[in-house]
């Protein structure tokens, strides 16, 4: 037994002595940042790193492929302590020695190292790839339009240094006593604010995906499309989106432009093809503000609209400018009037008129011209009345057999009116008026349709 206790003492001391002296020497077949530390203690080693580190040169391979060399020397680089010599021995764990002793170890560990900063600094800030004209801004990801909906463009990285992740990456490798340093594979680069899988730009994309689908399709014809809509929609640096209200308005003012016949001059070709301007305060007049409104309203919904634009004026139809194809025109040079429906003549009558009234002198204010029931210039009135009875035309009258038969007229808008009289000649007219027969007045009352324009030129 006390054989087998020595064998046993004797094993246990040598283990223990052997797991001493590993504590302060390195295993065999041990390299330390590349060089040979094989057995050797934490004095020697340090004197042979302390070597290598003032001889140390890194070769900085520029995301252009081109290399340049920093040489220790002209930066002052040496090596502060033994502490990361001390830390490397550590790590080899000197217990485990039985294990351990059998294999080759090639470690890493970054020095303590002392250099001169400012010089440093002042080399790296002269390598080509450093200098700003050879330096992009990262670009981050954003939806593009392109053939009818909006995609993710992914960010790009650009070429701007973050010079804090450069300063680390150089110097761990310094540390490290790397001979080479390949920046195309090191992350030193300033990077996008939002890539392509960024909540905010994949929000983005979809909001304005939305409002494109929201088409307007307006019954008097023009389409506003998802080209057009995309055409007012602009994202910010921030992913917000942004409607543009001027464009929107402009384009309404081309609508404007095309539909718009209150209160202005449009072209009328008269039964005897001359082309006269009327001039009607009746039509067509976009609410050029509410329309803007409504359409930046449609386009959030992001839902498809059918409807009519936006009047703060308006007609019965669009046809003709606004006049339609079925009215009566009124020719005061030669007295005539023509009844023509959907756009042919369907009978004329002689006609005169009256004087000029109050009424009428109105509008000429409105035109701010001379314009009048009775010359040359044209006036678009509209027949709204059925029938009427004009008081005053009936006090005046000396009939004794006036009747409501008689009494037939038409009332058209702006205090105009369209009654019978037995003769036409001047004896009979009342101001204001267009005259004709009884017997043609007969015809008018029971032939007119209501809603329909008295062109007077």
């Amino acid at each position: 037994m006390k054989k087998i206790f020595k064998i046993l003492c004797f094993i246990l001391f040598l283990y223990a002595g052997t797991a001493l002296f590993f504590s302060d020497h390195f295993y065999p077949g041990t390299n330390l940042n590349g060089e040979k530390v094989s057995l050797r203690d934490k004095e020697s080693s340090k004197r042979i790193l302390q070597k290598k580190v003032i001889n140390h040169n890194i070769t900085i391979i520029q995301p252009d492929g081109s290399k340049t060399e920093l040489d220790g020397d002209t930066y002052d680089l040496h090596l502060n302590t033994d502490a990361d010599i001390k830390n490397a021995l550590y790590l080899q764990h000197s217990f485990l020695w039985p294990v351990n002793i059998w294999k080759k170890h090639d470690l890493k560990q970054e020095l303590n190292v002392e250099y001169d900063n400012k010089e440093l600094s002042r080399i790296i800030n002269s390598l080509t790839f450093m200098h700003k004209e050879n330096q992009t801004y990262p670009k981050s990801a954003k939806p593009v339009y392109k053939n009818g909906s909006y995609r993710i463009k992914k960010e790009e990285k650009g070429s701007i240094v973050d010079t804090k992740k450069l300063s680390s990456v150089l110097l761990s490798s310094i540390r490290q006593l790397n001979t080479e340093l390949d920046l195309q594979k090191a992350d030193i680069y300033l990077t996008a604010k939002y890539t392509c899988s960024s909540t905010k730009v994949i929000k983005a994309t979809k909001k304005l995906n939305q409002y494109i689908s929201s088409t307007i399709n307006y019954t008097e014809g023009d389409c506003i499309d998802s080209n057009k809509i995309a055409s007012w929609l602009s994202i910010d640096s921030e992913m917000k989106i942004k409607i543009d209200e001027n464009m929107i308005k402009e384009y309404v003012e081309t609508l404007a432009a095309k539909y718009n016949t209150a209160e202005q001059e449009q072209d009328f070709r008269t039964i005897s093809g001359r082309m006269v301007q009327v001039y009607s305060d009746y039509g067509w007049k976009i609410d050029q503000e509410k329309e803007t409104q409504q359409i930046l309203s449609d386009i959030k919904t992001g839902n498809p609209q059918n409807r009519e634009l936006c009047y703060s004026i308006q007609s019965f139809t669009h046809e003709n400018n606004g006049l339609g194809k079925t009215y009566v025109e009124i020719d005061s040079y030669n007295n005539k009037l023509y009844y023509v429906k959907d756009g042919q003549l369907v009978f004329d009558m002689d006609c005169l008129m009256g004087q000029e009234m109050d009424e009428v002198l109105e509008l000429k204010q409105k035109r701010k011209d001379t314009l009048s029931l009775f010359d040359l210039n044209c006036l678009a009135v509209r027949y709204e009345q059925r029938s009427g009875f004009l008081s005053s035309f009936a006090d005046n009258s000396t009939d004794t057999d006036y009747d409501n038969d008689k009494n037939k007229i038409l009332s058209l808008s702006e205090g105009i009116y369209l009654h019978p009289v037995s003769i036409l000649d001047d004896r009979e007219l009342s101001t204001n008026c267009i005259h004709v027969t009884q017997d043609n007045m007969d015809i008018l009352y029971d032939t007119l349709p209501e809603n329909i324009f008295f062109i007077c030129y």
